[in-house]
């Protein structure tokens, strides 16, 4: 279930999508491209992004604009536990520079409040992909 590039879509506030360019389905390697939509900075954008690791059930991850210096790395990680499974969302800010890179370069005095605005932003948006696919597992078994 995670593996598919658009269950978040269906949750997320900011991301709207994905399509594979490459290929037919998850796999390490093959790439997409994400669409994405911020109404508070009134932006969209389009992301491609690559499959840096896939392992079904248990790892999805992917590295945004560039397959070795990724703007940023997301993952999604389940875990047998006892009782049940683990869910985990994962988002690094990677070294190459993304949009909130640049509004922290440019106004560093801001930076700081830059980041943790973002870093709320998404981990907002994680907590409604997490409920969301937590309600569906739990509705398909």
């Amino acid at each position: 279930m995670v593996s598919d590039i658009n269950i978040s879509a269906r949750f997320s506030k900011e991301f709207q999508g994905a399509d594979w360019i490459d290929s037919d389905g998850p796999k390490k390697g093959a790439s997409f491209q994400g669409r994405n939509k911020r109404t508070d900075v009134n932006r969209e954008w389009e992301t491609k992004s690559w499959v840096a690791e896939c392992d079904p059930p248990n790892v999805f991850a992917w590295n945004v604009n560039d397959r070795d210096e990724p703007s940023a790395k997301w993952r999604f990680e389940l875990e047998k536990i006892p009782g049940g499974t683990r869910l985990r969302q994962r988002f690094i800010l990677g070294q190459r520079l993304s949009a909130t890179g640049t509004a922290m370069v440019n106004n560093p005095e801001q930076a700081a409040d830059i980041l943790a605005s973002r870093q709320e932003q998404h981990r907002g948006n994680m907590m409604l992909n997490l409920q969301g696919i937590k309600d569906i597992a739990e509705h398909e078994s």
